[in-house]
């Protein structure tokens, strides 16, 4: 008898339910922004809340794991501290939002996402 080696959606279902009870123990805020034209052909940008109580984890990454040196994410140089967001695989968030945890605000440099079997997404921000 042949075994498949693929998960069923019911399994894949699964997985994302026990990981967002047990791996992702906080809540964030996701926000957008929005610009007003100045009147001097710029503009200000005003952050809104988009989505809030988004099931998450927050975790910083430390210059060590990133061997002690700058690191490149999304094609830019980072010498500054940066963490990791997990949210679940279907939360809407792209480099074009913040995201508001414990009352601080991070911009979004990064989003893992377009994963088979993805069972969360992994966003790298940094603190505003």
């Amino acid at each position: 008898m042949a075994t498949s080696n693929t998960l069923s959606s019911a399994e894949i279902a699964q997985m994302r339910s026990d990981y967002e009870a047990i791996g992702l123990p906080d809540t964030c805020i996701i926000l957008s922004g929005t610009v007003a034209a100045d009147g001097q052909g710029g503009g200000t940008i005003t952050w809104g809340t988009t989505t809030t109580g988004v099931k998450c984890r927050l975790d910083y990454v430390s210059p060590s794991f990133q061997g002690g040196q700058e690191s490149i994410a999304a094609g830019a140089l980072q010498s500054f501290p940066s963490y990791f967001l997990a949210v679940p695989y279907n939360t809407a968030i792209t480099t074009a939002n913040r995201v508001e945890h414990g009352g601080a605000i991070y911009n979004v440099s990064e989003v893992n996402s377009g994963k088979s079997w993805q069972l969360f997404l992994y966003a790298r921000l940094e603190k505003v």
